[in-house]
């Protein structure tokens, strides 16, 4: 039986909220239902309804999921999951915003105007903008290049052969890519720039450079040189600091190889210019000249600093040659410094060592050339082997000269004396100085005279047989000693002497200051025995004040003698004994001497007969040659200071004697006018 329900509307009522249909069989055939914008529930939460004209939508929760509209066009709001998607799509996919990955969210493709990104981890990596520029890690266009990587890029090959990663710069001169118009002289093939910010814009740094250097050719003929080019602080542009040509030269600084034979590496700048090599404090560093690959032609030639010594090596054939060392010595022949002190060069070799000087008027034999010759047994040459002399200069200026016969001279060539010095600004000089003590000795010849004298506050001492004979300290007093421990010295003197021809001379002049006045003198005038030897000579008043005559005399102005006595300088002082009986007892006497051609009168006394009276006036010298030899004799001489004392206490012994005399006389006459008064007065009586 077959049940049928029409009805224009079904409204609900109270108690009516369901309507089931329990056959299975078609709710409608063959007729048409219309529902105008009316919902079928289906389920929970699942509708269908027609939304619009013509259009058709199923939805969840809602919201309309799926529309139809009256184009077969179907809109779907949400994710599509499907296990698979057969059949091509015969128009465009057309996406609003972006493509996102199902089960990772932060992976997605993303449209932009002109733009497509590329996300994972929630993060863009890389997008291709509207310029057609790729940006990797980065979405704004910075430097304007087709490919532009924020951070590091890496090119990683995987594959079993021997070939790697190829990241090609290609240049053709034709405008279509693909089309191979032959590249010029002076073309770049490619260029790494190295860029940075200042500040306010990016601007290039450094770059790298493939430069076309020549004209190409048939085949694989393209001559090209690396450019390597960096901006110094301030330039503003980048310039070329090293190229490596196209023959495998290496040039640094410059653009023009060096000498031919020599130009694999140049450097050069128009300043200071240099190369370093840094190696551990523990090592050496080295510049090695090689003519195999193997044994010791491997090293035929080096330049090594070994860091841990402090030392440079020099290598030629293989063996060292040469070596400065850490403290400067230069040592040829020999890695040990023996310099006693201070910087050298030091040559050393079993057969003596040598420096040898050669040009080409002289020649190269043994006996040719300028030698400095250290020999093996022990002796050490300067050779001119030439017959010439040995020339010294300072300033371009010739200073010293030893001729070829042996004569030096200072200033002057030196032919006419062994040893000649010579200053053309007028005065010549020998200085000698010692250095720790700062004591200077010098020997001066100028226009006024010669001059021998010390600098500082140190004597000027003379010795003979390296025994000090004379000195004369800082403040101008002289010493002068004699050995007198034999009684004839070797030359046969033992005194000082003073010659001259002229039989009258000034031996001695004492001056006060700088004035022409004598104050002291000492003469000799020969066959004048009259004349004075010594005087003493007021400036002042232009007077002589006292003589030494050559005859003995002694003579003084005012007529005066003295000694130093000053009780200050005595003690025990007694009066003297009596002095009567001794100069009684003198006989004082008329000679002459036997020396004394003229035979002169002389009054005074015979020692051997004052030594009688009293020895103590009496002293006895040795007699002396002529040349000052003791003859081993005596000459009795007399002490007239102590004479004259006895006399003055002989002589006052005298005036109290005749003191007392004339008192006793006194009173004898007073006595005998007493006594002439008592006559006369008796008389008178």
């Amino acid at each position: 039986m077959t049940s049928e329900i029409r009805t224009n509307s079904l409204k609900s009522r109270a108690g009516l909220s369901t309507v089931t249909f329990t056959d299975s069989g078609p709710m409608f055939s063959g007729i048409t239902t219309f529902v105008d914008n009316s919902t079928f529930s289906v389920g929970t939460g699942g509708t269908i309804h027609a939304p619009a004209t013509n259009v058709m939508a199923l939805g969840t929760n809602n919201i309309d999921a799926i529309k139809i509209d009256s184009s077969g066009n179907v809109n779907i709001t949400g994710i599509i999951t499907a296990s698979s998607i057969s059949g091509a799509i015969s128009g465009d996919l057309s996406v609003s915003q972006k493509i996102v990955h199902t089960g990772d969210t932060d992976t997605l493709i993303e449209f932009a105007t002109d733009t497509i990104s590329f996300d994972t981890g929630g993060s863009e990596r890389f997008r291709i903008d509207s310029g057609g520029r790729f940006l990797l890690n980065m979405s704004t266009n910075v430097t304007g290049g087709m490919f532009q990587v924020n951070s590091g890029a890496n090119f990683f090959a995987a594959s079993n052969d021997a070939n790697g990663c190829v990241l090609q710069l290609e240049k053709t001169r034709s405008t279509s890519p693909g089309s191979y118009t032959i590249v010029q002289d002076g073309d770049k093939l490619g260029e790494l720039r190295f860029r940075g910010s200042n500040g306010s814009a990016s601007v290039i740094g450094a770059n790298i450079q493939a430069v076309v250097n020549g004209t190409p050719g048939s085949g694989n003929d393209l001559p090209t040189d690396l450019v390597f080019r960096l901006m110094p602080d301030g330039s503003g542009s980048t310039l070329e600091r090293l190229r490596i040509t196209s023959s495998g030269q290496v040039l640094i600084g410059t653009t023009t190889e060096g000498s031919s034979g020599a130009d694999e590496l140049t450097i050069a700048t128009s300043g200071d210019t240099g190369m370093t090599i840094r190696s551990g404090t523990s090592s050496a560093g080295g510049i090695y000249f090689s003519d195999d690959t193997s044994g010791a032609g491997e090293y035929a030639g080096v330049l090594n600093y070994n860091h841990a010594g402090n030392y440079m090596r020099f290598y030629t054939n293989s063996t060292e040659r040469a070596r400065i060392s850490s403290d400067g010595n230069l040592l040829i022949g020999t890695s040990t410094a023996a310099i006693s002190a201070g910087k050298g060069l030091m040559i050393a070799d079993a057969a003596g060592a040598r420096i040898k000087l050669c040009d080409s008027d002289q020649g190269v034999t043994a006996s040719d050339g300028f030698e400095i010759i250290a020999s093996n047994g022990g002796n050490a040459f300067i050779y001119n082997r030439e017959n010439s002399p040995i020339i010294i200069g300072t300033n371009n200026t010739e200073r010293m000269r030893i001729t070829h016969e042996g004569s030096v001279g200072i200033g002057t060539d030196g032919s006419t004396y062994e040893l000649e010095v010579h200053d053309p600004t007028g005065a010549s000089a020998l200085r000698m100085k010692d250095g720790p003590s700062n004591v200077i000795c010098d020997l001066i010849a100028n226009s006024t005279g010669g001059l021998l004298r010390t600098v500082y506050n140190h004597p000027l001492v003379f010795s003979t047989a390296q025994v000090e004979r004379m000195r004369i300290n800082h403040h101008g007093f002289v010493k002068m000693m004699g050995d007198m421990s034999s009684h004839m010295s070797a030359d046969g003197n033992n005194y000082h002497e003073m010659q001259a021809d002229n039989p009258h001379i000034q031996i001695l002049n004492m001056k006060h200051g700088s004035s022409n006045g004598y104050g002291i003198m000492m003469q000799f005038n020969h066959g004048k025995s009259t004349h004075w030897a010594f005087r003493v000579y007021n400036y002042a008043s232009g007077s002589t004040n006292a003589f030494i005559r050559t005859d003995g005399d002694l003579e003084n102005i005012n007529n005066s003698y003295g000694g130093t006595s000053d009780v200050k300088l005595k003690e025990n002082i007694v009066d003297a004994s009596s002095q009567w009986d001794d100069i009684k007892a003198l006989r004082v006497r008329n000679f002459n001497y036997k020396s004394d051609e003229s035979k002169t009168k002389m009054l005074g006394l015979v020692a051997q007969e004052a030594e009688q009276v009293c020895p103590s006036l009496v002293k006895d010298q040795p007699d002396l040659g002529e040349e000052n030899e003791d003859l081993g004799t005596t000459t009795k001489f007399m002490k007239y200071s102590i004479v004259y004392m006895k006399a003055i206490k002989a002589l006052q012994e005298a005036q109290e004697r005749i003191e007392k005399a004339e008192e006793r006389i006194e009173k004898l006459e007073q006595d005998n006018i007493a006594l002439r008064v008592r006559v006369t007065n008796l008389e008178g009586n």
